[in-house]
């Protein structure tokens, strides 16, 4: 952005940190690809209907794909 927003900046130092307990916080943070890399392995699997995954059970869906 061309724009300064220094709030915003601040904000993903600040929340940044949380992203290095990753899989081992069961709400810990979670990258967007490796969401997408989890929603493609999991289709892959043929499950029906309605999924719920921890962080580490997206983490190690995410790594069938790399």
């Amino acid at each position: 952005r061309t724009e300064s927003r220094p709030g915003e900046a601040i904000a993903r130092k600040i929340f940044g940190v949380f992203t290095i307990f990753g899989a081992e916080n069961p709400m810990g943070s979670i990258k967007t690809d490796d969401i997408g890399r989890a929603m493609i392995a999991n289709s892959k699997q043929g499950f029906e209907g309605y999924q719920c995954y921890s962080t580490a059970e997206m983490m190690k869906l995410s790594r069938t794909l790399q």
